[in-house]
């Protein structure tokens, strides 16, 4: 798990592993609150280097699909798709592609919403 430092009191979870899912450990939580939850817990410093390459990374295959896309943080973008129908008749099939190529050349996964605005596709 990813988070701050506990010797100074400060820091949330950034990240956490999949067996930490099991203590019901939630990302934002304080280092504290999960080290309660479980106290043999391994908390690394966070790598804002390698989440900066990764962000530039997964923008770059983004931008083989369209030029419209909104950074809204490190790890989250708006892709505008409107009218581009004939390019990508299925946007569910698009997800997907996006979604297995990420996987495939970056190694790690992420979520995709789709609506016809940002604040439906973040919801979804």
């Amino acid at each position: 798990m990813e988070g701050g430092d506990e010797e100074s009191r400060h820091g949330i979870v950034l990240t956490k592993s999949i067996p930490a899912k099991k203590y019901n450990i939630q990302t934002g939580e304080t280092l504290h609150n999960a080290r309660i939850k479980c106290p043999d817990l391994v908390i690394v410093p966070p790598r804002y280097w390698l989440y900066m390459q990764c962000s530039s990374a997964m923008h770059k295959i983004f931008l083989e699909y369209t030029p419209n896309i909104q950074r809204f943080s490190v790890d989250e973008s708006f892709l505008n798709f409107s009218d581009m129908e004939n390019l990508y008749p299925d946007y569910m099939d698009l997800a997907e592609t996006l979604k297995e190529r990420i996987k495939k050349e970056l190694g790690f996964t992420v979520n995709i919403g789709i609506s016809n605005n940002k604040l439906l596709a973040k919801v979804a």
